[in-house]
């Protein structure tokens, strides 16, 4: 299965189809799609499409005479994705069908172009997806990953009108998100490090011509927040900073995969308090900043997030 967790609805739901918004620049989906060679006319598959969102995305590329097929275990998922799906799939044919990555339900070498994002994160044997993928591409076709190393989000530093962590805070933040991961990798649910294992696991399944790009997203806030993306990015704070249920959500989630990783039931409760009494800080901070307009922020948003690429030999 693909997943363990159901992102059609609540917080996850809202992760999917907000924070995906500005995930990526449009001039690097453009520089993307040349680089993997996106044509019209092509067949593409998109593993674990939750909503389409790399349909809609590199669609002008591919879909005028071309076709998509979104592949999701959630079946709530690929029925919404298909409705809206309307919208955007002009002059090509968009399709969506619930499928576990595991078993495609389609005969190996039929696509020009087998991609994902933010899939293989979330697999048990991500390689045996990676394998699935492989099969069901053309000779000469490609694979294209997109997947983050999250691990390294722990220690990511941000220049902020917010009070920074200290040293000592940072440090421990790391230490409890490795013993989260490792819990996470353990009760099967992904390895939240994937993105930068990927080019060895094409080499292994005999891709060829891998290569990797990093995500050159940069998360800059700065008064007077003329942009789209500044104005949006502020508002998902606020919304994060304000949801109780996205929290406890949260913090069920981090018991579980902490206690699993091996750490202490007192150490996860010490931290957990301390992220509660740091989120009322800054969501009453945050707000205040932003009427007054004296927020600014900026940190590399996107560096961790790798986008890469391998060709199926042909025989």
């Amino acid at each position: 299965m693909t997943s363990t967790v159901e992102w059609s609805r609540g917080s996850r739901r809202a992760h999917i189809e907000k924070d995906r918004q500005f995930l990526w620049r449009e001039d690097t989906v453009a520089l993307i799609a040349r680089w993997v060679g996106l044509k019209p006319g092509m067949k593409v598959a998109d593993v674990g499409c939750g909503l389409g969102y790399l349909g809609w995305t590199y669609w002008e590329f591919f879909g005028c005479g071309g076709s998509y097929l979104g592949l999701d275990l959630s079946v709530d998922l690929v029925c919404q994705a298909a409705e809206s799906s309307r919208r955007w799939a002009l002059q090509g044919q968009a399709r969506f069908a619930a499928a576990d990555a595991y078993h495609l339900p389609l005969p190996s070498g039929q696509v020009d172009c087998t991609m994902c994002q933010t899939t293989l994160m979330h697999v048990e044997r991500p390689s045996e997806v990676m394998a699935e993928m492989v099969r069901i591409t053309r000779p000469g076709g490609i694979v294209l990953c997109k997947e983050p190393d999250n691990l390294g989000s722990w220690a990511r530093r941000t220049h902020s009108s917010l009070p920074p962590q200290t040293l000592r805070e940072q440090m421990w933040a790391g230490r409890m998100g490795s013993i989260y991961a490792e819990g996470r990798r353990r009760l099967g649910r992904g390895d939240m490090g994937i993105g930068t294992k990927v080019p060895k696991m094409m080499a292994d399944l005999g891709l060829v011509d891998i290569d990797a790009r990093a995500n050159d997203l940069v998360f800059l806030v700065l008064p007077p927040y003329k942009s789209s993306r500044e104005r949006f990015w502020i508002h998902r704070a606020q919304e994060r900073l304000q949801d109780d249920r996205a929290m406890q959500e949260w913090e069920r989630d981090f018991k579980e995969c902490f206690l699993a990783g091996g750490g202490s039931r007192s150490a996860c409760d010490r931290y957990l308090r301390h992220c509660r009494e740091q989120r009322g800080v800054t969501a009453e901070l945050h707000r205040t900043q932003v009427e007054d307009g004296s927020y600014f922020a900026c940190s590399a948003l996107g560096g961790a997030f790798f986008c890469v690429r391998g060709v199926k030999p042909a025989p």
